[in-house]
């Protein structure tokens, strides 16, 4: 039993239940509901056992939801499931591919769908591998700012080897991800410089 959060009447009449109302703040503080690359509804799941009281992220083909990610609201102690869950005995896929614009030269390659919302031309693996109908060279993957996280750096690493182009933010960047940029207040052209002067 899902709620699609883009409509107002449903938002509305299932707005004075506690979660659903989290869902609604929380895609308003992190700014979904203004992303530039945003999906073509985005959800959230009343009742399920795997992905009650989080958010849906739609994949789509053409209008066809083919996938779906489900995301952890920030702050549901409760929730001790991982941030992300997948659809269920579904083959992974990319998010936003879509959406590509051929004739722009990069193509912004994220993990998450989240960050890949506030871009143009920007996808996300989300867990699919990174086997892309494009050339690596005309791809830019960006993972979270945080140079400490082995894990990040090891993935970093076999982007090179793939010969992708790889973002390193400046030292400096106080930011976790792209998402914390336009929640700060960056607009979308002063990200995708940033991108580029970083890559």
């Amino acid at each position: 039993d899902c709620i699609n959060l883009y409509d107002k009447t449903q938002c509305s009449f299932y707005g004075h239940e506690p979660m659903v109302r989290h869902a609604i703040d929380t895609c308003k503080k992190r700014r979904l509901f203004n992303a530039v690359n945003k999906p073509k509804s985005l959800w959230f799941c009343r009742n399920d056992f795997v992905h009650k009281n989080r958010i849906i992220i739609p994949f789509y083909e053409d209008n066809d939801i083919i996938f779906y990610q489900s995301r952890k609201l920030e702050q549901n102690k409760k929730d001790t499931k991982p941030k992300y869950l997948s659809k269920i005995g579904a083959d992974k896929t990319v998010f936003n591919f879509d959406k590509v614009q051929n004739e722009l030269d990069y193509i912004f390659v994220f993990e998450g769908p989240i960050d890949s919302l506030f871009l143009d031309n920007a996808i996300a693996l989300a867990g699919a591998d990174a086997n892309l109908k494009i050339q690596p060279q005309q791809c830019t993957m960006i993972f979270d700012n945080e140079p400490r996280n082995k894990e990040i750096v090891s993935r970093m690493i076999k982007a090179v080897d793939k010969k992708f182009n790889l973002v390193v933010f400046p030292e400096s960047l106080k930011y976790k991800d792209i998402n914390d940029m336009v929640v700060a207040g960056l607009t979308a052209d002063e990200i995708t410089t940033l991108i580029h002067s970083s890559t």
